[in-house]
């Protein structure tokens, strides 16, 4: 706790004192997979902030680590964690009062943000609370104000080896999925509403990545996917198996939009009140023909699921419905 003046300008968009933390993680095989998260929490607005503490706990594997508190006066504090685990975790706690006039009821600004990340399990974790007081400073003055705002974000990547047999010719699609489930609130009196990136990416030769912003006040049982063809890997007659790769990114981060222009930030949408809490559970989908395993140590992963091949009918279908939504792009551009 400290009794110093922290005064916050909206002129800098990023938090003008902040603390972060950031976790990540990479497994020491090569091509394993690796796990993130990213949690930082400030102060902005145009008034002082007096009596401000900050708080943070980051772990990997269920193992805590350090971290540092910021100095008087210093602009933020971060912590950068790498090793050979599979989970990590962030979170971080800023709280404050308004610079009030004496006598003055006082005015707490707080806030707090978590993320957390596990390759193994294939879940992504992201909660944040941030809150916006107006107040008098100086006698006679307009009012001030001070929020506080920050970022945070998880991620898993993993590499994979797809195996069939030499003699399979049915489709190459894989399928990354991301199913959310979880609630937004935000107050949009200040102009912002608070929102969840998504971001998917599938590495292939014609892979794509996947990003859509979501605002609504439930995201339960909503899925986001994208869908990639494998071209045909490299074939070993003798052991009477093909094999090809490919990799994963997916990963979901604070987000909000101006109601005024459209324009979307990735942080949280102080000033305002919000509060959201998500759960992502990450998902590799094949055909039944497939076995996949992690490149590096062949050990397979309980987040990749097979499903029957559709009926030719149902590719037919299938397919023109694609191509219809690659006509309305095109049309959009």
């Amino acid at each position: 706790m400290s009794t110093h003046r922290r005064t916050v300008r909206t002129a800098a968009r990023a938090p003008a004192f902040a603390l972060a933390i950031t976790a990540a993680v990479a497994c020491g095989s090569a091509g394993a997979g690796t796990a993130s998260s990213y949690s930082s929490m400030g102060f902005d607005g145009i008034g002082n902030i007096v009596d401000d503490s900050f708080y943070a706990e980051a772990s990997r594997d269920g193992v805590a680590l350090p971290w540092t508190a910021p100095s008087p006066g210093s602009v933020s504090t971060s912590l950068n964690a790498l090793s050979g685990v599979s989970d990590v975790r962030s979170m971080v706690q800023v709280s404050g009062r308004g610079d009030t006039l004496p006598g003055a009821a006082q005015v707490p600004i707080t806030g707090s943000l978590s993320a957390a990340a596990d390759v193994v399990a294939g879940t992504l974790h992201l909660q944040a609370v941030t809150t916006y007081g107006s107040y008098t400073q100086n006698a006679g003055g307009q009012p001030t104000y001070a929020y506080t705002t920050g970022y945070g974000g998880a991620e898993v990547i993993e590499h994979f080896e797809l195996r069939y047999a030499n003699t399979y010719a049915g489709p190459m699609e894989v399928t990354l999925q991301m199913t959310l489930d979880g609630s937004l609130s935000s107050s949009t009196e200040s102009g912002w509403q608070m929102g969840l990136g998504t971001v998917l990416r599938l590495g292939a030769p014609d892979g794509d990545h996947y990003r859509y912003e979501r605002f609504e006040s439930s995201l339960a049982g909503q899925v986001v996917s994208v869908t990639a063809t494998l071209p045909a890997g490299q074939c070993f007659v003798a052991r009477g198996y093909c094999e090809s790769f490919f990799n994963i990114w997916a990963g979901f981060e604070t987000s909000s939009r101006k109601l005024a222009t459209g324009d979307i930030v990735q942080r949280t949408g102080a000033p305002a009140d919000l509060d959201f809490l998500n759960t992502a559970h990450v998902q590799v989908v094949v055909p039944e023909a497939f076995t996949v395993v992690r490149s590096g140590d062949g050990s397979t992963a309980s987040w990749v699921i097979t499903s029957a091949v559709p009926e030719p009918a149902s590719w037919a279908l299938l397919l023109a419905g694609l191509c219809s939504v690659a006509l309305r792009r095109r049309m959009a551009r």
